[in-house]
């Protein structure tokens, strides 16, 4: 039987880490991830926001996607399987407050 790997004993799990305003928008500036070498297929807008779906709390999305916008992020950018973020995320089980994010940045404001 095989047990699961146990976490480093200098590592210690973060949870509900406090992110400042800077520490948000640093995400603005993901690299498009490579394999071998070469880029995946794909928006760059696409991995900005997958990165920041996977790394954030809600509340810090939130506040990601008005920079991503203000910065003229794409929100409908796409992966090399002509999804967007929103798409691919639809199947996750506790994705469904990260969409409502999504479609709430896509409505255009007053």
């Amino acid at each position: 039987m095989k047990t699961a790997p146990k976490a480093r004993p200098d590592k210690q799990k973060v949870i509900d880490e406090v992110w400042t305003d800077g520490r948000v928008k640093e995400f603005l500036g993901t690299i498009t991830p490579s394999q071998a070498g070469e880029e995946f297929s794909g928006d760059h807008d696409f991995y900005v926001l997958l990165r920041a779906y996977h790394a954030m709390r809600l509340e810090d999305f939130e506040k990601f996607l008005e920079y991503f916008r203000k910065e003229g992020g794409d929100l409908q950018a796409t992966n090399g399987r002509d999804q967007t973020v929103r798409t691919f995320i639809s199947t996750h089980r506790k994705a469904g407050p990260f969409i409502a994010a999504i479609d709430a940045a896509l409505t255009p404001g007053p």
